[in-house]
């Protein structure tokens, strides 16, 4: 008899606070699930040579028309827009990255007080490294941490935090993926990330 599979959580209400900036509740990875574990057949068969997985790329243009930034995402995946705030979760409910307004200030200053926030967000909060001002994104110079957290469900989440000093204002972006997430949904969210724009001057 085969096991019934567990549907996946709805992705849950979209909370904006009061704060001057998004920073994602552990809320909204409650969507998250591990990929389904293949099922034991009861008899031998040939193992399958490998194969590589299938590469899933950002073609779908997508413009928030609160800030004016700008991304491209796999056609596919479900997007969701509150306002300033654009989250978009992949098909197979295993990573989900968001777009939003960041603390203002100066680089240091504002990228200090997005990870702080999510450090008190999220438990077991475990960051692999934070690299000041490395990465340009949208030509905007960027800070990123990246590492490890438990969200309010009690499920281990690798997650990458960026603050991009925009040229107007700064942004906020957080991508969240199960801990078993296969290469080919990392390397969608990196395109994900690598296309966002700020508005023009």
């Amino acid at each position: 008899m085969t096991p019934a599979l567990a549907s996946p959580t709805p992705l849950a209400t979209i909370p904006i606070g009061p704060t001057p900036f998004e920073c994602p509740s552990p809320q909204i990875t409650s969507a998250l699930v591990s990929p389904s574990p293949a099922l034991a057949s009861t008899e031998p068969s040939p193992s399958p040579a490998p194969s590589a997985p299938a590469l899933v790329h950002a073609d779908t243009p997508y413009e928030n028309v609160t800030l004016g930034y700008t991304f491209s995402y796999p056609s596919g995946w479900e997007l969701r827009v509150n306002g300033s705030l654009t989250q978009l979760l992949n098909p197979g409910r295993q990573a989900l990255v968001s777009f939003g307004r960041g603390p203002s200030g100066s680089l240091s200053r504002a990228s200090d007080a997005y990870f702080s926030s999510l450090r008190k967000r999220y438990t077991d909060f475990e960051s692999a490294f934070t690299l000041a001002a490395t990465i340009t994104i949208s030509g905007a110079v960027s800070r990123v941490m990246v590492g490890k957290a438990t969200n309010e469900d009690g499920k281990r989440l690798r997650f990458q935090a960026i603050l991009i000093h925009g040229e107007k204002r700064n942004y906020a972006v957080a991508a969240f993926t199960a801990l078993d997430t296969s290469p080919s949904v990392k390397a969608a969210l990196d395109e994900i990330i690598g296309s966002f724009e700020q508005p023009p001057s």
